[in-house]
């Protein structure tokens, strides 16, 4: 059992070092943090003292867990004023000052607090004049942090609200059980509780950290590094502490120096470079942002133009000649083109904002696909490749989808078979089973590489001769997979690999 003890109080000591080091390392001139992390080394050094007392017997590692309760209440009541974002008044430091002087006499003049001390399993003593003062002062302070934090709670909204919420919650089950088995019980002289205590402290110290570094990036590794750094800390501290000669010491607080230092720019350095990958997915964020916002504003214009040329091929404004006619379709065209590629990209904000909005009816594929191949006859024409569909001799199911969102499927997957196909034909079929219906998209093109073809369907994803036709985003084959798989279906591609060709294929389910 004593063993036990040893080592749980240890275990906490590394963990609140561990998240000291992170609070500390994300302060940048928050004073919240900075007092959280004076109140966390103040839990460490509590548990510490009390591991190293039931270790050693020696009184002076006694006294600390006094000279720590004091730093932990006063850090917490500051931290009650300034949490989450505000400073602390410089008359406001002037009311922690009774905790300076319990500090003072708990290393000093232990005796107004503890005449004796002995271990049992747990620490016990016999209490001294001052403890009922001591004890008092540290429910009122705490009491009075935790009205702070409430008053502040019930005024905020959003994130801060929640924020102090895991705080009061965290202060709650610390002063429920910290403060029962650390303070009160002892005054009635029960002892066998008191090493509950720092249980319920880092219970504080955990829903604290989670409330500061909640919505922040907080990466795995970062808090894997931190506590191996903590654990060999802890090795190298006690192995300093217990030295046997001057020279021994010297040498092993050297040691335990640097591996600090090493051990603090290496969480540093982790933890700078998340903070930069958090400025580039803030800055890819508001990229994206602007496209969609300018895309949404181009697409006004562009059909107005679209419709104009739709109207001067039509002779809506007087006959026009055979090569006005050639020039004129050929820019309807490209319009049309532009106005995919700009609903591309408003498609792609609408999906990684959860805003795709699917507007489902019966359709008939077949009809759909018609559409598609008349749309992009013409380029298919001016390549000189054959783009056929074949119409199966049964009739097909009709599927409950989203036209317009089927069609954007089907432009894309068709528009990528001419373009990365330079002879030979472009071949649409359907196939139909007990519940789904299938489509496949067949080319005679560049194909493409079996490394390749479990990532296609990703964001920016492109092979290397896909990045010479400069004229792709990249995002058509993600759309594609996120708007047949908002249908509930499947999408996928087969290639024997380069140069022989591709087959994309794209599945829904039948609505019976």
């Amino acid at each position: 059992m004593f063993a036990i003890n040893i080592i749980i109080l240890l275990t906490i000591f590394t963990v609140c070092l561990g998240l000291a080091v992170i609070v500390l390392l994300r302060a940048k001139g928050n004073i919240a943090n900075w007092t959280f992390t004076i109140f966390i080394l103040g839990v460490a050094g509590w548990n510490l003292s009390i591991a190293l007392f039931q270790l050693t017997s020696n009184v002076w590692w006694g006294k600390l867990p006094f000279t720590f309760s004091c730093i932990i209440i006063a850090s917490f009541w500051l931290f009650s004023k300034c949490f989450p974002k505000a400073r602390i008044k410089k008359n406001e430091l002037v009311v922690v000052l009774p905790w300076l002087a319990f500090l003072i006499i708990s290393l000093f003049f232990t005796n107004f607090l503890y005449t004796r001390f002995s271990i049992d399993g747990y620490i016990t003593g016999e209490l001294g004049i001052l403890y009922p003062i001591f004890g008092l002062f540290f429910i009122a302070y705490f009491v009075w942090a935790f009205v702070n934090l409430f008053l502040k709670f019930r005024k905020s909204k959003g994130l801060a609200r929640l924020q102090i919420g895991y705080v009061l919650w965290g202060s709650l089950l610390f002063g429920i059980g910290g403060v029962t088995t650390n303070l009160i019980l002892p005054s009635f002289g029960i002892y066998n509780f008191n090493t509950l205590g720092p249980a319920f402290a880092v219970i504080l110290v955990v829903f604290t950290s989670y409330a500061i570094l909640k919505h922040r990036l907080f990466h795995i590794r970062v808090i894997v590094t931190e506590l191996l750094v903590s654990g060999i800390l802890l090795v190298l501290f006690i192995q300093t502490i217990l030295f046997k000669s001057l020279v021994e010491l010297v040498w092993r607080s050297i040691f335990l120096i640097v591996v600090s230092i090493l051990g603090w720019l290496l969480i540093k350095g982790m933890l700078q470079e998340i903070e930069r990958r958090k400025k580039i997915q803030k800055l890819n964020r508001k990229l994206k942002d602007f496209v969609a916002i300018t895309s949404h504003q181009l697409m006004g214009p562009l059909g107005v133009i679209k419709n104009y040329l739709w109207m001067l091929a039509g002779g809506e404004f007087g006959e026009i000649t055979s090569k006005q006619k050639e020039i004129v379709g050929f820019s309807f065209e490209n319009t049309e083109r532009l106005i995919r590629t700009i609903d591309t990209f408003l498609n792609v904000s609408k999906i990684e904002k959860g805003k795709l909005e699917l507007r489902k009816r019966k359709i008939k594929i077949e009809n759909l696909i018609n559409s598609a191949i008349k749309q992009l006859s013409n380029i298919a024409k001016r390549k000189k490749l054959k783009l056929k569909f074949e119409v199966p001799k049964k009739p097909l199911p009709e599927v409950f989808a989203d036209p317009d969102k089927i069609m954007d499927v089907l432009l894309n997957l068709i528009e990528n078979a001419i373009k990365y196909t330079e002879k030979g034909e472009v071949f649409a079929s359907v196939e139909t089973t007990e519940n789904k219906i299938t489509v496949h998209i067949k080319d005679t093109g560049i194909g493409i590489p079996k490394s390749l073809a479990p990532r296609l369907f990703e964001e920016y994803c492109r092979g290397k001769e896909a990045i010479i036709q400069a004229n792709g985003t990249g995002l058509g084959l993600y759309i594609v997979k996120m708007i047949v798989e908002a249908h509930g279906g499947k999408v996928w591609v087969k290639s024997e690999g380069k140069g022989k060709g591709s087959t994309f294929s794209f599945s829904l389910p039948i609505k019976k």
